[in-house]
């Protein structure tokens, strides 16, 4: 109940004083359909300067990006000119010169009903979300203010399961630009590669942390190496932990030379935590590399890079990606490789409104553990990366299609996960249709479907069944 009355006086805060205080833009939420519309402008060619491989972006970056896909696609399809409209009508306004508030930019609601209490541990991507066997009840906004040096996002969440309600801030943070400079300060998911059905190294799997972060909210053009991002965070993990309260920072490096190439080198390490040092000297060997796998480590760390290659050519327009992330060793270098692979087809030929990507991921059996931080890679029970876990394969096969005339997309994935460890299969059947009942309201109807095979490694079967049934308006 204090928890509750706490975060709700925190959004009164937000409401009602700080847009007086302040006299700068908000970011787009990890998940929103806005970055499945971009990917799909870049893919088509539409795009040439978005570096789309991590997430969030800032509405002042996405809005730059529309206008330069509406310059440089002059004659565009229907498809192409849905994708621009979808993204002006949820992007949040930031062209005015003048502060701005909006208390409420969209609202969602949602009845959530699952089979089995396996959903506790098998929903995935869903920001640390899990869903309780039975009715599940959720309803959101976020409202946001803008100005020309400070923003602020605010979402709150009331999740009603089993006769129980419970009131929490999904994500809340403010914005501090000086040129083309952000700091970010606050809880706030993030997504790290260009994987679609998940992310090696940081994901938006787990409950977002808060976070203190710097980053350049537009790209700088370095001479010989194109476009230039990066983005660096610190946040302190909870206290419920083998070692508890533990350091994890993160650094990312973005590069795009050509307007058909991206690459990304990212590095993440956890150190310090409950009798554990925290020296200067500590941190500056986990940026360094040094003593790993040593009586003298500082932490666990992890490491690698990714590439993009966009193909826009007329008739069959592509993105093949490659992310490859290793874990700490002695030497310095990153080893025992996780890897995710995919290609991603905007268009499929003589199929009218279809895409169409197929996507593979690996990880070895030394991926989100660690000898002193036993908790793992985690945050609150659910792993900061990809959900498939250690010494795991994953397949996804996804299919989309757009039924433009009567603003309906149908959407279908299907994956194939082996667990290793214990020789558990794992097969997801996703069929989704989103229906647009007007340029504001939307309304999606999402089915899940699980199979297990000797599930954990006990030899039983299982079945779990997901639906959702989710109504989204922007005001």
């Amino acid at each position: 109940m204090k928890k509750a009355l706490k975060n709700l006086f925190t959004v009164l805060i937000f409401i009602f004083i700080l847009p007086k205080l302040c006299i700068g833009g908000p970011y787009v939420k990890v998940g929103s359909s806005i970055y499945e519309n971009l990917l799909y402008l870049e893919a088509r060619g539409c795009i040439e300067s978005a570096i789309l491989t991590s997430l969030p972006l800032t509405a002042e970056s996405i809005s730059r990006l529309l206008e330069e896909a509406k310059l440089n696609c002059k004659t565009p399809d229907a498809y192409i000119l849905k994708a621009e409209s979808l993204i002006e009508e949820e992007l949040p306004d930031t062209s005015s010169s003048l502060p701005y508030f909006k208390p409420l930019h969209e609202t969602e609601a949602g009845i959530i009903y699952s089979t089995s209490k396996l959903s506790e541990e098998h929903t995935y991507n869903q920001k640390g979300d899990t869903f309780k066997k039975g009715v599940n009840l959720k309803v959101k906004f976020n409202s946001y203010f803008y100005s020309k040096n400070f923003s602020g996002y605010i979402s709150p969440e009331v999740l009603y399961q089993k006769d129980r309600g419970s009131l929490r801030l999904k994500e809340a943070y403010g914005v501090l630009s000086f040129g083309r400079l952000n700091f970010i300060f606050g809880k706030q998911a993030m997504w790290w590669g260009p994987g679609w059905g998940g992310s090696i190294i940081l994901s938006d799997n787990a409950d977002p942390f808060v976070q203190v972060r710097i980053e350049n909210n537009y790209p700088w053009l370095i001479p010989y190496l194109g476009l230039f991002k990066f983005h660096f965070f610190i946040t302190r993990l909870g206290k419920n932990r083998i070692v508890p309260e533990p350091y994890l920072w993160g650094l990312r490096l973005e590069f795009k030379p050509n307007p058909r190439f991206t690459i990304g080198l990212s590095r993440t390490a956890l150190l310090g935590g409950k009798g554990r040092s925290a020296t200067l000297a500590t941190w500056i060997k986990s940026f360094l590399a040094r003593d790993e796998n040593t009586s003298k480590e500082p932490g666990d760390q992890r490491a690698g890079f990714d590439v993009k290659l966009s193909v826009p050519n007329k008739w069959i327009p592509f993105e093949t990606y490659l992310e490859a992330e290793g874990e700490d060793e002695a030497g310095g270098l990153p080893y025992k490789w996780a890897f995710i692979s995919g290609i991603y087809f905007p268009k499929v030929p003589k199929l009218k409104g279809f895409s169409l990507r197929l996507e593979y991921a690996s990880t070895d059996k030394a991926w989100y553990i660690h000898h002193i931080y036993r908790s793992g890679y985690t945050y609150k029970s659910k792993i900061i990366g990809y959900y498939i876990g250690r010494d795991a394969r994953s397949f996804l096969l996804n299919v989309n299609w757009w039924w433009l005339e009567k603003s309906v997309k149908f959407s279908f994935s299907q994956y194939r996960i082996s667990h290793h460890l214990t020789g558990e299969k794992e097969y997801i059947s996703d069929f989704k249709i989103k229906k647009w009942l007007s340029s504001k309201l939307q309304i999606e109807w999402d089915l899940e479907y699980f199979r297990f095979k000797n599930y954990a490694g006990t030899g039983n079967n299982k079945r779990l069944l997901i639906t959702y049934l989710m109504f989204d308006y922007f005001i």
